[in-house]
C-alpha cells in the first residue's frame, strides 16, 4: 500500500524498503485511502492490540521487542500514515484527531524497540499551526523533555520535540513555552 501511494511506476514491493521507501504521494490515491477508511483501519492496528482484551490480559507497547512481528507492523502503518497524509490538508485534518494516540506510543518505546511514530507525528504537524497550538498539550512537551533527559537526549525525541515547537521556521510560541518548565 505504500508503495500505490508514493509511486506511479514500478517498484520493489519488499517490506524491508517499504519501512525506508521515500517518495512524492499521488494525490488521488491519498484520497483513495482517506475515503476507503485506511487511515481509520490503520489506527485500529496501531491501538486495538495494546488494549486489555476480555481476558484481562494486555500487550504493554512498552514490552514488544525488535523480533516481535507487531513491531514491523506498528512501523509499516505509521509509514503508511505518513505518506497518506503527507502534503495533504484534508488527510492531515483527519488522521490529527489520534494525534494523542500516536504521541502516546512515540514515547512509549525505547530505541531498542522504536515503532518510528515520530516521523509520522513530525508530518502531521509540519505545517500545521492550528494543530501546534491548539491539539498539542503542555503535558505533552513536558513528557518529551523528560524522556530526552531519561534517554539522554535521543535524537528521535530531540527532532519531534523541534517539530512540536516550530512551524514552516517560525516560532510556536506556547510550545516553546511549555519547554521552559
Amino acid at each position: 500500500m505504500i508503495f500505490f501511494v508514493v509511486s506511479d511506476g514500478d517498484v520493489s514491493t519488499d517490506v524491508l524498503e517499504a519501512e525506508r521507501f521515500e517518495g512524492v504521494p499521488v494525490k488521488h490515491r491519498q484520497k483513495i485511502m482517506r475515503e476507503l477508511n485506511v487511515i481509520q483501519a490503520l489506527v485500529d492496528l496501531l491501538y486495538y492490540p495494546f488494549i486489555e482484551n476480555e481476558t484481562g490480559e494486555e500487550r504493554r507497547l512498552e514490552s514488544i521487542s525488535p523480533q516481535d512481528p507487531y513491531t514491523k507492523i506498528c512501523i509499516l502503518c505509521y509509514r503508511l500514515i505518513k505518506h497518506i497524509v503527507k502534503d495533504y490538508r484534508l488527510n492531515e485534518l483527519f488522521a490529527s484527531q489520534w494525534i494523542d494516540l500516536f504521541l502516546q506510543q512515540a514515547m512509549s518505546t525505547k530505541q531498542e524497540n522504536n515503532i518510528r511514530a515520530e516521523a509520522t507525528i513530525a508530518e502531521l504537524v509540519s505545517n500545521n499551526r492550528v494543530l501546534l497550538e491548539k491539539q498539542i498539550k503542555k503535558k505533552t512537551i513536558e513528557d518529551f523533555v523528560d524522556l530526552c533527559v531519561e534517554q539522554q537526549k535521543h535524537e528521535r525525541f530531540i527532532i519531534l520535540l523541534t517539530a512540536l515547537c516550530s512551524c514552516q521556521g517560525e516560532a510556536v510560541i506556547t510550545n516553546q513555552d511549555h519547554i521552559i518548565f
